[in-house]
Formats: structure tokens, C-alpha cells, sequence
């Protein structure tokens, strides 16, 4: 892997924050120019800056509802982490890839993901409530997609209590919700 200087990796990391950042608030004309200009300074070995590009770049399609683009950019972010060795990354790009195959009704695919990156979480010893509780999130929705609804109220428990543990009362919130809900169906 190329060693950056600290000052360019500094400029780097500086840019790709900008360029999410107006993402964010949906100024997409300068998110997108600011991404420009980092993509034209990552090395093509630069594995970890040059997967968040590609993880921008697919947030901006799936913004967009440009699913299967995001797909597209989504699986060179998952490939390109995998060079860069970095089991958190690998993780959260295959959730973000398992949550477009939800979007787009592609259950399958969309379990297979899911199962990968909850083995990976589970093999770390370091893993966030939040990133974890985001990864069972999704695989909750999957359950009540696939009308597995004791199953899914089982995720939304644990997901509840993660959210509580992160202090994230939306989560929180939602996940109490989905577990009232889902136990009116039942």
C-alpha cells in the first residue's frame, strides 16, 4: 500500500469528510466537485480512501434511488476494503450492499449479506452497539419481509437494547415500535 505524507493524508480525510458533509444538507454540485478533486489525489493503492470514495459515490446513487448504480459502487467499496484488510469497513459497506438488495426486494441476496457481516461483527471484539444494532436493523426488516415475525421481534429486542446502550432514542424508539407492532400481528 502507498504511505501518504500526514499532510496529504490529513487533505484527504479533510476532503472526503467535505465532500459527505454537503452531501448531508443535499448540496450535491459541490459534494460531488469536492470528491473530484480527492479522487484525482487517491493512489490507486490508497485501499481505504479510495473505498470511502466509492462508498460516497453510492450513497449519492441511492440517494438518487439509483439502486442498482449503488449497488454497483457499493460492491467496488466492499472489494476494495477487503484489500485494505479493514474487517470494520469490509462490514459496514456489505450492510449498506445488503440494505440496497432490501430496497430492492432481492431478499437473498440481501440475507447473504446480512449473515456475512453479522459473522464479521461477531468475530470482532471491538465493534460499535450502534454499527452492530445497524446490521441487525436491517436484518429485521429482512425477517418481517420474509413474515418471519418471531424472529423479527427477537432482533428488535436486541436492537432496542443497543440503541439504549448508545443513548440513541430514535433507535430506541423505533425499535420498541416494531416490537409492539410486530406483536400485534402475531
Amino acid at each position: 500500500m502507498n504511505i501518504m505524507s500526514a499532510h496529504a493524508e490529513n487533505n484527504m480525510t479533510h476532503l472526503l469528510s467535505e465532500a459527505w458533509q454537503l452531501r448531508g444538507i443535499g448540496n450535491y454540485e459541490d459534494s460531488k466537485r469536492v470528491l473530484k478533486s480527492a479522487e484525482a489525489l487517491c493512489h490507486p493503492d490508497d485501499f481505504y480512501f479510495l473505498g470511502r470514495i466509492y462508498h460516497i459515490k453510492m450513497q449519492y446513487e441511492a440517494d438518487s434511488d439509483n439502486y442498482l448504480k449503488a449497488i454497483e459502487y457499493c460492491k467496488l467499496a466492499v472489494s476494495t476494503y477487503k484489500k485494505s484488510k479493514d474487517s470494520t469497513k469490509i462490514a459496514h459497506s456489505m450492510r449498506h450492499l445488503a440494505d440496497l438488495y432490501l430496497e430492492i426486494n432481492q431478499l437473498a441476496d440481501a440475507e447473504v449479506y446480512y449473515n456475512k457481516v453479522l459473522h464479521i461483527y461477531e468475530s470482532l471484539k471491538d465493534v460499535s452497539h450502534q454499527d452492530f444494532a445497524n446490521a441487525l436493523r436491517g436484518y429485521a426488516l429482512l425477517h418481517e419481509k420474509q413474515n418471519k415475525i418471531a424472529k423479527a421481534i427477537s432482533l428488535w429486542e436486541q436492537i432496542t437494547e443497543l440503541y439504549r446502550k448508545r443513548n440513541f432514542a430514535f433507535g430506541e424508539q423505533e425499535g420498541i415500535k416494531k416490537v409492539n407492532d410486530l406483536k400485534n400481528i402475531k
